[in-house]
């Protein structure tokens, strides 16, 4: 099926259940954009998803999740753990402003999902350990 099928689906649904707000060219948008997200992982992201692997951990990649419930704005997690709802967020040394962490915050409540943030440096210092601390939590 492609993906303007699957977008003609969803924007049906959306509005069968009474959203007025939603507007599937911002869907579109952020579909693309995962696309994007997608082949271009970081070696940490790369080294994380080998880490997650060996660990028997379920996960999905850059995943359009609504921020708002409408439809309207999205975030992509680098990784996404379906069967707990849980986000992981790798942060390089961009998001070490104070700016950027302050808007991290705020998309990490607005999810409403569990999220863990990991710098790259302890991916690649502590990667095992993460990994098994996370199978240890049930993840």
């Amino acid at each position: 099926m492609s993906w303007i099928r699957k977008l003609r689906k969803i924007v049906k649904r959306h509005q069968e259940s009474g959203f007025k707000a939603f507007r599937p060219e911002v869907k579109a948008q952020a579909i693309k954009r995962r696309g994007q997200l997608y082949f271009r992982r970081t070696k940490a992201e790369k080294e994380f998803a080998e880490i997650l692997r060996k660990n028997g951990i379920c996960y999905t990649r850059n995943k359009p999740i609504s921020l708002d419930g409408s439809g309207t704005r999205y975030r992509m997690p680098d990784f996404y753990l379906p069967k707990k709802r849980v986000l992981i967020e790798l942060d390089g040394g961009y998001h070490k402003a104070a700016r950027v962490q302050a808007y991290d915050e705020m998309k990490d409540k607005a999810v409403g999902f569990r999220t863990f943030r990991y710098t790259n440096e302890e991916v690649f210092s502590n990667g095992e350990f993460i990994g098994a601390e996370l199978k240890r939590l049930g993840f």
